[in-house]
């Protein structure tokens, strides 16, 4: 009964596991940031993670922003990431391709 009980607690901690908090990134190993990625859209810069931040600036379609890790904020389009830029203002991840390199960020 013993080496039952010891079987089990393994499978335990597999079902209580907490799901990663970005999901699924395309498979994409995460790298230490600064990472440039490309906007898909003109891009506004905040002072925060959220849009009722000050606006620090703006980024035209095509750019690419010099990123260093991901956060959740408040949501743009459906998406609540934001990301954190290497002068340390945010922007959000809704500026970019799904399936960019944003996946491959670390979470700061």
């Amino acid at each position: 009964m013993l080496s039952f009980v010891f079987l089990l607690m393994p499978l335990l901690a597999v079902a209580h596991a907490k799901p990663s908090p970005r999901g699924s990134r395309g498979g994409a190993a995460q790298m230490a940031g600064p990472i440039d990625c490309k906007t898909k859209d003109s891009a506004v810069l905040y002072s925060t993670k959220n849009t009722t931040g000050t606006v620090r600036g703006m980024y035209a379609c095509g750019v690419n922003v010099n990123l260093m890790c991901y956060t959740a904020g408040s949501k743009v389009n459906e998406n609540s990431y934001w990301d954190k830029t290497a002068d340390g203002h945010y922007i959000s991840e809704a500026s970019f391709n799904g399936t960019d390199c944003v996946y491959q960020l670390p979470h700061c």
